[in-house]
């Protein structure tokens, strides 16, 4: 049972654009004004970091360079085009089957490009070929659940792989994969007032069951902006409700149970809370994001799960 909530907790786990700022009503704008054939390369990094007690050890780290291209334009808005250049991935214990697929799935999806559709604005609209990402996404998996199935002799394992590929498999995670690159768009389009703050109740991604919602709140704020430093930070605060988490995590738990060991109540299930923090610095002189971080906080009692994303344009 220790190992399945484990599991939980691990599977939880650029363009031209114009920064209009009104100073004499002190608000700020993000207005998409792109040309075709403009491309720039930006630099990720991700880390994901468990915290007992006073120690803290890394569990995972994924270095990656992608390419955004503006492929059209129109005064209804832009196509852009996504192209991962390169991967590389470390993960802590290497000989765990988990920590092998975690790290074989991560370099699945690299051969084909995703194409952006966004409003005039600049804010995403759709993945213009998503069918087709999906698609080439669940034939690599499959091959790949081939390979490992050929590499685990017992049986209880290859069942359990099978389990965990599953939600690979999905919509969700398809979305889930690009939420790096689709966030550089979040804020595109938005009026926002400086020293004020905007909350909305909103409904987030189950980390587990395809499909299906949570309620949360986002909070969204100018955090910093000064004229004569041409850059303008934009923060955003994403909470998950707590009880809603703890039923999804019981769901995602009893699938992998056989009947008689189903958990019964939530309250079988340890206290956690999942709150996420991104921050976006926008250039003004160019319009470019410069800058984008992100922080997911997982916690429950004994320990607490950091999920961190980086992304710095190449200049």
């Amino acid at each position: 049972m220790k190992n399945l909530f484990i599991l939980c907790f691990c599977l939880m786990n650029a363009f031209q654009v114009s920064a209009q700022l009104n100073l004499k009503d002190s608000t700020a704008q993000i207005v998409a004004y792109w040309n075709k054939g403009e491309k720039y390369c930006y630099n990720y990094a991700a880390q994901t970091i468990e915290i007992k007690g006073t120690d803290t050890t890394e569990l995972s780290y994924s270095e990656s360079k992608f390419e955004l291209e503006v492929i059209d334009s129109s005064a209804n808005g832009y196509l852009i085009n996504y192209t991962k250049l390169s991967e590389a991935v470390s993960i802590s214990d290497e000989k765990s089957p988990i920590a092998s697929l975690l790290k074989r799935v991560a370099n699945i999806g690299n051969s084909i490009s995703i194409t952006f559709k966004t409003n005039e604005y600049g804010s995403l609209q759709e993945i213009v070929n998503f069918d087709e990402y999906k698609n080439s996404l669940i034939s690599q998996l499959e091959t790949l659940i081939k390979e490992m199935e050929k590499e685990l002799k017992d049986k209880t394992t290859r069942e359990a792989l099978n389990t965990a590929i599953a939600p690979f498999m999905s919509d969700a995670y398809v979305y889930k994969s690009i939420e790096p690159i689709t966030s550089l768009f979040s804020f595109h389009g938005y009026k926002f007032k400086l020293n004020e703050r905007y909350t909305d109740n909103i409904q987030v991604a189950s980390p587990f069951e395809q499909g299906k919602t949570l309620d949360g709140e986002l909070q969204r704020y100018v955090a910093e902006f000064n004229p004569e430093t041409t850059w303008t930070t934009f923060h955003s605060v994403t909470r998950y409700d707590k009880e809603q988490l703890k039923m999804t995590t019981l769901h995602y738990i009893n699938s992998l149970l056989p009947e008689n060991q189903k958990i019964t109540s939530t309250s079988e299930v340890p206290e956690m809370s999942m709150d996420s923090y991104t921050s976006f610095t926008i250039h003004l002189g160019t319009g470019w994001p410069g800058y984008a971080s992100f922080l997911q906080e997982t916690g429950e009692p004994t320990k607490t799960k950091l999920k961190k994303w980086v992304i710095e344009i190449e200049l």
